[in-house]
């Protein structure tokens, strides 16, 4: 399987060549031949000798290809360069050397994942080396096997939120995010909106991994949301355009992992999750409580009895926290609701 691999040209279009000058002529050399290679020996070799010299060309390689790409003078049209292809395969092959058991292949490769991740936020949603980025690890954080590639992986993605946060323009954000999903005419070269944008094709894809019939997944999809959730909290627009969302698909996954092993600990940290969201609801500046509340007692016709007491929690501290802000009936009839779960929770 391994020579087969490493046989194979990853990506026969994308122009990665170093010219190499010599006395009376310059010569061009295609590194998108060497890449496989070295990304196997970097992986696989038994000789750490070996092993550490690949891990150091691979490293040389993608900064070459990074300045290929940030010098390039077409950059920004239809003519700019285009590596995603070859991005597709060496970002999985560096989220497993950021945690190898080489030390080397550890301190060379982790921050170098942490600066593409700084590079990637400041390129659009459709872009499709940023996308590469998150596919790779998303497909990492749900891994069935390999816990420190998960925890890595959730890192990643939580160093993604908050970058593209850095990166999104003061003020109007949501405004932005909000006129492109409804088919404003944003201009493409413009930046404005283009990071919120990011966290939204981030979210999407760990709402999937929430849903999925894998508990490595699902488990996934929890340890990243207790990573960007620190971050995430920090913007008041992201706050209010998908926390119930959060909170809905969170609940979705609780359902799902009450027969996980609980060893696994998927419960717990869908448990974490929710309790997290859950101050942010509460804060009297988010004026969503009722939308909330309805969500909460929807989904609780199919939770057992445990999880039901959760949603009376969350549903209690929504109450509480809206209650000098919305008049009288309208409070009694979301207490009512309340109350109606925990008869029901009783009763089963």
């Amino acid at each position: 399987m391994l020579c087969f691999a490493v046989a194979l040209v990853w990506d026969t279009k994308s122009p990665v060549r170093f010219p190499l000058p010599f006395k009376d002529k310059k010569i061009d050399v295609d590194l998108e031949g060497l890449l496989p290679r070295i990304a196997a020996l970097a992986e696989t070799s038994i000789d750490r000798k070996t092993k550490v010299h690949a891990c150091e060309a691979l490293q040389g390689l993608i900064v070459y290809m990074v300045a290929k790409q940030a010098t390039d003078p077409n950059r920004g049209n239809s003519e700019a360069l285009k590596m995603h292809e070859l991005y597709k395969r060496l970002f999985p092959v560096l989220l497993r050397l950021a945690v190898d058991v080489e030390q080397v292949a550890k301190q060379i490769f982790a921050p170098l994942v942490h600066q593409l991740i700084h590079w990637l936020t400041t390129k659009h949603e459709d872009n499709k080396d940023t996308e590469a980025l998150l596919n790779a690890a998303t497909e990492a954080v749900g891994h069935p096997t390999d816990g420190a590639l998960r925890e890595f992986s959730a890192q990643c993605l939580g160093e993604f939120v908050k970058w593209a946060l850095k990166h999104a323009p003061a003020g109007g954000a949501v405004a932005a995010a909000d006129k492109a999903a409804a088919g404003g005419a944003a201009s493409s070269g413009s930046s404005e909106g283009s990071q919120p944008m990011n966290v939204r094709s981030l979210l999407r894809r760990v709402y999937g991994l929430a849903h999925h019939p894998s508990a490595y997944k699902r488990l996934g999809a929890c340890m990243t949301f207790n990573q960007i959730y620190r971050h995430f909290r920090e913007s008041r627009e992201l706050c209010s355009r998908f926390t119930l969302d959060i909170l809905h698909n969170m609940i979705t996954c609780l359902q799902m992992s009450d027969r996980d092993d609980p060893s696994l600990g998927t419960r717990d940290e869908a448990r974490k999750v929710i309790s997290h969201f859950e101050r942010i609801v509460t804060d009297p500046s988010v004026q969503r409580y009722r939308d909330l509340v309805s969500d909460v007692f929807a989904r609780s016709y199919q939770l057992t009895r445990s999880h039901l007491s959760l949603c009376c929690c969350v549903c209690d501290s929504v109450e509480t926290a809206s209650a000098e802000s919305r008049s009288r009936p309208s409070r009694y009839r979301r207490l009512q609701d309340a109350e109606y779960i925990r008869r029901v929770s009783v009763s089963r």
